[in-house]
């Protein structure tokens, strides 16, 4: 036993310090972000992500212009169409309709 006492008196930094790491590690492993009684912090998005977005939101904003003047085109196509069938019968009052129509969009 006295020797036992005597290692420990020598070596009582080491038992110290393993303690000590010991308790670390436990306490690492208790308070990690995201535990059961902690929320998760809001991430902070990183310049990429926010490039990423700004490129989704152009790109979304090209393509409702694209479908404007899709829907825009459909719409004068339509009315260009009707026209043209009223041309069948009435080909005078097609033509004034045409020529309506080429002044208010030209």
């Amino acid at each position: 036993m006295t020797q036992v006492w005597r290692t420990v008196r020598k070596w009582w930094w080491v038992l110290v310090a393993v303690a000590a790491g010991i308790f670390l590690i436990a306490w690492r492993l208790m308070a990690k972000p995201g535990g059961p009684d902690q929320p998760v912090p809001p991430q902070v998005p990183t310049l990429a992500d926010r490039a990423r977005q700004e490129v989704e939101r152009v790109r979304l904003e090209g393509e409702v212009e694209k479908a404007r003047a899709k829907a825009a085109a459909d719409a004068q196509r339509s009315e260009i169409d009707r026209i043209e069938e009223l041309g069948q019968s009435k080909p005078v009052e097609a033509r004034r309709q045409l020529a309506e129509w080429l002044q208010r969009n030209l």
